[in-house]
């Protein structure tokens, strides 16, 4: 239960608060269960610049308090409720301050109430926000780095130029949330949900999408270098300019039909429903064109003035053979022009010639 003594200092206010904080180091407020949401009556409550690092706030009631610019490192916020609490002060209708965000560091949200929550900018590197409900909640610009997010609610969140990499969102429910721009590279987001998410522009290198549902997902512009795709469910997504490499896994992945283009627009295979694996060919297909185009880049470097004939012979014998047999099934299998829409890439038509010459 809350220890009266130390919700009496915080009404005090933050100047106080603080001087006490600073005069007793290894006192950590007891606010468990405490209901900080309108003193007096009908006014807001602020606890914006107070240090709350450490604090046990388990349960507490922090509707709609203003948060900006407030210590909550290592704050144990378990089971808290922090619905439309605001955690940064908007100075610009577009951006946020980048100067009076808050410090949730390591902080514990597991299981947290941040329905509708605006944590803009804020920091919440290696926070625990396991099984939190952050239905709606704002995260533009803020720093989620390690954060463990395991089966939290993220239902129409937005994570616009957030900093997600090497986060962990197994499990997660991420439906219609906004991630454009945001870093998610070496995070792990297998079995999450993100079915209609938005990734336009985002960074996805060595990621984890193992088994995750991407139906309708936008990834336009997104860079996944090496990343893991497999099992992962892709139908109706959009891949306009999406960069995957050799290194991408595009392992059993569950597609019926993707867009090539925004708006639902190019859909590939326009008339039916691509055949078993013959999604992931194509990916491999759009991989291989993409590592000749990365093995010619190299030559020329290293001869600036090879023939054509030079070119043709050197990537015939850098080309790994399990590549080779991939190729060459995937083009007698398939439509030449369905695979030209989707690799859209100036050396199809040098790939061809190599597996003639095969």
């Amino acid at each position: 239960m809350t220890n009266p003594e130390h919700l009496r200092r915080l009404w005090e206010g933050a100047n106080r608060w603080n001087q006490w904080r600073q005069q007793n180091p290894h006192e950590l407020p007891d606010l468990e269960g405490a209901c900080i949401t309108r003193v007096p009556p009908g006014i807001p409550e602020d606890l914006r610049r107070f240090d709350l690092s450490g604090s046990n706030l388990r349960g507490a009631n922090l509707t709609g308090v203003r948060l900006s610019r407030a210590n909550l490192e290592r704050a144990d916020l378990t089971q808290a409720i922090l619905c439309f609490a605001s955690f940064f002060t908007q100075t610009n209708f577009i951006f946020p301050s980048f100067i009076n965000s808050a410090n949730l560091s390591r902080a514990n949200l597991t299981q947290a109430n941040l329905r509708m929550a605006r944590l803009d900018n804020a920091n919440l590197t290696r926070a625990n926000l396991q099984e939190a409900d952050l239905w709606n909640a704002s995260f533009r610009f803020a720093n989620l780095q390690e954060a463990d997010l395991t089966r939290a609610t993220l239902t129409y969140a937005n994570f616009w130029s957030a900093n997600l990499q090497e986060s962990i969102l197994c499990n997660a429910n991420l439906s219609e949330s906004e991630l454009s721009f945001t870093n998610l590279s070496e995070a792990t987001l297998s079995y999450a949900n993100l079915s209609q998410a938005i990734f336009y522009g985002a960074k996805l290198n060595q990621a984890i999408f193992y088994k995750a549902n991407l139906n309708k997902a936008n990834l336009s512009a997104t860079q996944a270098l090496r990343t893991n795709f497999a099992e992962a469910v892709f139908t109706g997504a959009c891949l306009e300019n999406w960069n995957i490499n050799s290194g991408t896994i595009v392992d059993n992945i569950d597609c019926q039909y993707v867009y090539l283009r925004s708006n639902n627009q190019s859909r590939i295979p326009s008339n039916r429903d691509f055949k078993s694996e013959e999604f992931t060919q194509l990916l491999q297909i759009k991989i291989a064109v993409g590592k000749i185009q990365q093995l010619l880049r190299d030559l020329k470097q290293k001869n600036p003035g090879a023939t054509e004939e030079e070119q043709h012979n050197f990537l015939i014998s850098s080309v790994p053979p399990g590549m080779r047999e991939k190729l060459m099934n995937t083009l007698q299998a398939g439509s030449i022009e369905m695979i030209k829409q989707i690799i859209n890439n100036p050396f199809f038509n040098i790939l061809i010639e190599m597996i003639k010459a095969w």
